[in-house]
């Protein structure tokens, strides 16, 4: 049985590891920072609470500068785009950030992830998965950007998606364009399930250490 593990977070890779294989830089600091922030976001209290709790973060980002002007960016669009508002205008969603899945796609191997954050109508049986990426990119890069981690995505909406009999919408979250930016990964994961796991799991890690695409 083969473990591949698509997401590209230090998460999935054990401290004593990490520590040993890449030194943090001002980069990884700065991710972590803005992964921590978007976990303890309330997602209920709208942008007036979201504000306050940059507020009270700033002071501990590594790139104060940097994070002001990513947030400048994001706080337009975090609680008004189209897809999100959808899942905040229901009272029936739940709120989920590091959401951790398992699934047996078959008797060879198993998809594991920590999703960043996902949001559930249970009303409608429909999931939002976002992925919250932190990257100084810019606006002329966005197609080289998404192509980047489409694999990542196509793994998590198709094991959530055979996990829960939902419908999937997955996405990424630039904090430095401010924008979310959706998929159609049907295609995509067609692709992949014909790849051996070990490739599988290289395609599906663009920014993790290559000991550990696949286990």
């Amino acid at each position: 049985m083969r473990k591949i593990t698509p997401s590209a977070l230090d998460a999935d890779v054990p401290a004593e590891v990490r520590t040993r294989s890449r030194p943090d830089n001002l980069a990884t600091l700065y991710g972590r920072w803005w992964h921590k922030f978007f976990q303890r976001l309330d997602w209920k209290g709208g942008i007036d609470s979201a504000q306050k709790l940059f507020e009270k973060e700033l002071p501990i980002s590594p790139d104060a500068k940097a994070a002001v002007k990513d947030w400048n960016a994001t706080r337009r669009n975090l609680f008004s785009d189209v897809s999100i508002a959808r899942f905040l205008a229901s009272d029936e969603t739940l709120f989920h950030a590091e959401f951790p899945f398992s699934w047996r796609r078959n008797d060879r191997s198993v998809l594991e992830g920590l999703i960043d954050s996902i949001m559930i109508d249970c009303k409608a049986d429909r999931c939002l998965l976002l992925d919250w990426k932190t990257n100084d990119v810019a606006s002329s890069e966005v197609e080289i950007f998404r192509a980047r981690y489409r694999p990542q995505l196509a793994a998590y909406w198709k094991a959530v998606g055979e996990i829960t009999h939902l419908e999937v919408e997955a996405g990424l979250f630039s904090t430095a364009l401010g924008r979310l930016l959706l998929y159609e990964l049907q295609e995509e994961w067609n692709r992949l399930e014909q790849l051996p796991p070990a490739k599988l799991g290289e395609e599906m890690r663009p920014d993790a250490l290559d000991d550990f695409c696949a286990r």
